[in-house]
């Protein structure tokens, strides 16, 4: 800077590179790979001009880059990688494509049937209300309604579909009844408010609850451990809470819980009777109750709780040790 406070100009002068600096061997060994690349490419070039003299086909010469090494260019490697991915997507699609087929034709009718079934079940259990249906106090709708409500999940379905899927249900979740047009509800399960208890299902007397031996809920470890053994059973979003009187595996038990829960809740009839917590049973034997006001049941309802594979007591009532001590063995 000079005195007045102005920039002094300076001429530029160009960096001497220094042999053998590593800006010198870029430069050379850059050049020195175009000249590697030129005399391969101009001995193709004589080999196709031979070829060609000796009457064979002419063949397409390989691309020229003179500043990359001589190997496969990268055009070619990107292709062979897109084809490489291209082709085991491919092959892992299709085969998953052959999986779904051999799958649905060994399923044939029963996935559209499930299809339905779970249509059923969403409409008839939660939906109704929302879909312009009217339903009675004991929980049937018009099917007709039903199958014309314009809901993508009922247009492609007839009468006789209907048919075919409540009689064929292993769980007999649905019932159809005529009077004058056919009706179908669901038989439990419900969350839709203003279906009367008493008409859907039917109450339990607090003698036979007390008489009745199994009352089981399924459930998994850690919702047990979470919530189930501070606060009790919760009905959720449900009008109940659903039980089995018996194992899945056991003849005449149909419904009730799910086969794969890893926990088992025993309920004491008794006590709930004396309490005067009313039980009741629907059409296809599943055992339900509203709990108290909060929909809950609570722990001290407990028999015991068992895990489903091993047969651990996670817990037993006091009053249920004095009644059968072999338990502790």
């Amino acid at each position: 800077v000079t005195n007045n406070g102005k920039a002094r100009s300076r001429q530029y002068t160009p960096k001497t590179i220094l042999p053998f600096s590593p800006t010198y061997k870029k430069r050379h060994n850059t050049k020195q790979r175009e000249r590697n690349n030129h005399e391969q490419h101009t001995k193709h070039s004589r080999k196709l001009q031979t070829t060609a003299k000796q009457g064979v086909a002419n063949t397409p010469p390989k691309r020229f880059y003179p500043f990359l090494p001589l190997t496969k260019s990268v055009t070619t490697q990107s292709k062979e990688k897109e084809t490489t991915m291209n082709n085991t997507q491919n092959t892992a699609g299709s085969h998953k494509q052959r999986q779904s087929k051999r799958k649905r034709e060994q399923r044939g009718e029963k996935s559209k049937d499930e299809i339905l079934s779970r249509s059923l079940s969403w409409a008839l259990r939660h939906q109704a209300p929302s879909l312009g249906l009217k339903m009675s106090s004991d929980g049937y709708v018009p099917l007709n309604d039903l199958l014309t409500c314009g809901h993508p999940r009922f247009r492609s379905w007839t009468e006789e579909d209907v048919k075919r899927v409540v009689a064929n249900n292993s769980k007999q979740r649905y019932s159809l009844k005529h009077d004058k047009i056919l009706y179908i509800r669901a038989n439990q399960g419900h969350s839709i408010k203003g279906i009367k208890c008493e008409e859907l299902l039917t109450p339990i007397q607090p003698s036979e609850l007390a008489a009745l031996e199994t009352i089981l809920h399924g459930t998994y470890r850690k919702a047990w451990v979470e919530h189930i053994q501070h606060e009790g059973l919760s009905r959720m979003n449900r009008n109940h809470i659903h039980f089995a009187g018996g194992f899945p595996q056991e003849g005449g038990v149909i419904s009730g819980m799910r086969s794969n829960c890893g926990v088992y809740v025993y309920v004491d009839g008794g006590l709930c009777a004396r309490d005067g917590v009313q039980f009741f049973r629907s059409d296809n034997g599943v055992i339900l109750t509203a709990g108290d006001k909060d929909g809950m049941l609570h722990p001290k309802y407990f028999s015991k709780v068992v895990e489903a594979k091993t047969g651990n007591i996670l817990f037993e009532s006091k009053t249920n040790e004095k009644k059968m001590p072999a338990m502790n063995n």
